[in-house]
């Protein structure tokens, strides 16, 4: 209810009359509305861009939902009992949501004005990769609470670096649905990292979690390599929908005239 009441005080509509009547008539000229496949395999970057955020999102959601029995087996003595294990868990998952807070308030602009979206995403995950890497390492919950702030902090720089590169992929048109792609790719994510850290930490063992995580970054980083050193900008040149309507519209009258 805040977050309803906020957004509709603070934010400013950014879909204004006239807009909404641009893309209605945009709709009435393509009948045939594109596709999310089809947007995709016309943008070669927003593939790129969604394979990273589908991988790096199914590495890092594997985390959170096993971190109360992962606490309970690694980090904390046999025997302890469920409120203090719950406790320590929410206290450290807590920390994470305040330094993701702050990185995205203080640092976040200056590290993507020095640095650019592409490198910057690519230096997250690896900063993510080798929390994961070294966390099942410690037994100590204090410890484990101090890798996770470069943890939180990679998550809170890589999530809206991407978005920010996505958003350039198209016109005003189409943007929305390029975010609504980009939110269905990190959706699956979701859905899938739970099942098999699940797995993971019944057959395996509880500190595999961390590990196959970590794994299971290393071809988002790959994919971040080439985004650092790809070319040129991400989208191929194609003229906004907008302007392909007006052009028709101009061509009409002309013909009328003739």
């Amino acid at each position: 209810i805040v977050t309803v009441i906020l957004t509709t005080i603070t934010l400013p509509e950014s879909l204004t009359t006239e807009r909404r009547a641009a893309v209605a008539a945009r709709k009435a000229k393509n009948a045939k509305a594109e596709s999310r496949l089809a947007l995709i395999a016309s943008q070669p970057g927003l593939a790129l861009i969604l394979s990273i955020a589908f991988v790096e999102t199914m590495s890092f959601a594997s985390i959170p939902p096993t971190m109360s029995i992962y606490a309970a087996a690694v980090l904390f003595p046999a025997g302890t009992a469920v409120s203090k294990v719950a406790q320590g868990v929410g206290l450290l998952l807590g920390a994470v949501g305040v330094a993701n807070v702050l990185t995205q308030f203080f640092l976040l602009k200056p590290v993507i004005r020095r640095f650019g979206e592409r490198k910057v995403v690519l230096m997250t995950l690896v900063l993510m990769g080798i929390m994961m890497t070294l966390a099942p390492l410690t037994s100590s919950l204090y410890v484990l609470g101090a890798g996770f702030a470069f943890f939180a902090v990679g998550r809170a720089m890589a999530q809206p670096s991407e978005q920010s590169l996505v958003t350039r992929l198209g016109d005003d048109g189409i943007r929305g649905q390029l975010l609504g792609t980009y939110q269905a790719a990190t959706s699956l994510g979701f859905i899938i990292a739970p099942i098999w850290a699940g797995w993971v930490f019944q057959n395996i063992s509880p500190r595999a979690v961390w590990w196959v995580a970590a794994a299971v970054l290393i071809p988002a980083i790959l994919l971040a390599i080439k985004l650092v050193v790809q070319p040129g900008p991400l989208a191929t040149r194609r003229i906004p929908m907008a302007d392909v309507a007006a052009m028709l519209e101009e061509a009409e009258v002309s013909a009328t005239a003739d």
